[in-house]
């Protein structure tokens, strides 16, 4: 069995601009082009409307409509504690959907496919792990990134946020159950602490220094060139 490597996406593999804050945001100057409402107002009010903000409270598994139903329950109310009307807020907030599935609001790392491709080449297989939306493998699909992944664990169709246990699990049955297993995350609670926990050998990235992580990279591509090489080698199993 081939040790695998788990890859996060937001914030490892792909970045963007503060992506859900900011599809609030035109959602609501579509649908009210004067309104007086923030960027900042929204950060500073959307960091519990999603499942992954508390991962000890399960969603389960839910059909795509339902899921970003509940979103756009969270949404309108957000947006009506800022000060828009019920109209505005219920038009705005099934707008959102729309920004967030968009693949030009994602931008790859410089080295992102220069990491999978060279994962592939020393024998590692690519399994995505990400707390994330259904449709998350249409994104890969159009940053052309689909083809490197064995398969995919995505949060909203296992009913599971990382760091639960029961989504790593998940990810692992998805990769065959290898016995050596790589999570390379930006996340210290979600990739870093829930990869331990799930007996995993963990790399943090973009990140700068972190005890917990087995090893840190500024870049993917140090996770290739570093000369602590990394574990596991599919050589070993020979």
């Amino acid at each position: 069995m081939k040790p695998t490597i788990f890859w996060d996406f937001d914030g490892t593999l792909a970045w963007c601009d503060h992506i859900w804050s900011n599809s609030i945001l035109k959602a609501i100057r579509r649908v009210n082009p004067g309104t007086p409402i923030t960027l900042e107002e929204i950060r500073a009010l959307n960091n519990s409307a999603y499942p992954w903000s508390t991962p000890q409270e399960p969603w389960g598994i839910l059909t795509p409509q339902n899921w970003w139903g509940r979103l756009a329950d969270s949404f309108e109310e957000l947006l009506r504690h800022l000060g828009e009307t019920r109209s505005n807020a219920r038009a705005a907030s099934v707008l959102i959907r729309e920004t967030i599935l968009d693949p030009s609001q994602y931008h790859l790392y410089g080295d992102t496919v220069y990491a999978l491709q060279e994962s592939l080449k020393r024998g590692y297989q690519n399994i995505l792990l990400s707390n994330n939306y259904p449709e998350l493998e249409e994104i890969l699909g159009a940053l052309g990134l689909r083809d490197y992944f064995s398969a995919l664990a995505v949060s909203a169709l296992a009913g599971f946020e990382k760091p639960r246990r029961e989504l790593f699990d998940y990810a692992k049955e998805l990769a065959s159950n290898p016995q050596h297993c790589i999570m390379v995350g930006d996340s210290i609670p979600a990739d870093i602490q829930g990869g331990n926990a799930a007996g995993m050998f963990t790399i943090l990235v973009h990140q700068g220094q972190c005890p917990e992580a087995a090893r840190c990279c500024q870049t993917l591509a140090e996770i290739f060139s570093s000369p602590q090489g990394l574990p596991f080698l599919p050589a070993e199993q020979d």
